[in-house]
């Protein structure tokens, strides 16, 4: 265990730019927020933006009742300053619905907005804030999707993992940006992240 803890301090140190979702869900769900904000502290004072992870899987959710409807599932998970968390399930896709401090629930219909093919959530979100004393609400969410890059039936078990990045606005929660793979999918995808402000909500192609 002190090995485990040395090892993800180490990484911790190296800064923002060297994580990425996929590595943080494989980090141990105890450590994960130690680590986040171990990482955090090394931002220069000039940088605003700060991050936290919450799980969209595991023992911190817990399922609630969808009626009867059919192959339909969903989880509250753990949200971050306020903001709930549901995670959907049906016919072999994801999707979540974000819940706003006053209740209000903004559903992001992954499984229509984006793709209609069977697709998987990752097991981590990440939210991104403004580390600043006026502002402590989120203002943007990344979390990772896999599905098939083509329509074609034949090959939709050939999944690629992209990054949505959903924006968070006082009066309205939409998808904001998809980021397909690439080598510096992460770095974009924050990018975009911390810019969805200045952005529209995304439209399918």
């Amino acid at each position: 265990m002190k090995r485990i803890a040395m090892s993800f301090a180490a990484v911790a140190l190296m800064g923002p730019a060297a994580w990425s979702l996929a590595a943080v869900e494989s980090m141990p769900q105890q450590l994960t927020f130690d680590v986040a904000y171990m990482a955090a502290a090394q931002l220069p004072k000039s940088e605003s933006v700060g991050f936290a992870y919450t799980d969209l899987r595991g023992p911190n959710c817990a399922a609630i009742p969808t009626g009867d409807i059919p192959e339909y599932g969903a989880e509250r998970c753990p949200g971050f300053r306020r903001y709930g968390m549901i995670v959907e399930y049906g016919d072999q896709r994801n999707s979540i619905t974000v819940v706003a401090p006053n209740g209000k629930k903004f559903p992001l219909d992954f499984w229509s907005e984006l793709t209609v093919a069977p697709s998987a959530i990752g097991q981590k979100a990440e939210w991104r804030f403004r580390r600043v004393p006026t502002s402590s609400a989120p203002h943007a969410l990344i979390v990772r999707l896999d599905f098939p890059a083509t329509g074609d039936p034949e090959l939709r078990h050939l999944r690629k993992s992209y990054l949505v990045v959903v924006k968070i606005a006082a009066d309205n929660v939409c998808i904001s940006d998809l980021i397909a793979p690439s080598n510096d999918q992460n770095e974009k995808a924050r990018a975009s992240a911390d810019s969805a402000a200045q952005r529209g909500c995304y439209q399918k192609p």
